[in-house]
């Protein structure tokens, strides 16, 4: 409680919805969701719908390509054929 404010989990994800702030983690989760969809997603669209700096989306990008979860390019993120990158990654 903050403030007298009360949030559960499901108010925070609906407020992710909406713009609002959500839990880095379940942003990032969110985001790869959306670039395998979609194919990509451009840094713009991503601060946008989740209500936050390009730079906050610049590092969640960043984090998830150095996972293994997309494949940065300027300006966005594309996504990574799974299957391709587990088989280059396979030991011999």
């Amino acid at each position: 409680m903050l403030l007298g404010i009360t949030m559960c989990k499901e108010d925070i994800r609906l407020s992710s919805t909406l713009g609002s702030t959500v839990f880095p983690k379940e942003r990032r989760e969110e985001i790869v969701r959306i670039i395998d969809t979609n194919g990509h997603a451009t840094v713009g669209s991503l601060a946008e719908h989740f209500g936050v700096s390009v730079d906050s989306i610049r590092k969640d990008l960043s984090i998830l390509a150095r996972g293994g979860l997309c494949r940065r390019e300027y300006g966005g993120a594309f996504r990574v054929d799974h299957a391709g990158a587990a088989a280059l990654t396979m030991p011999q």
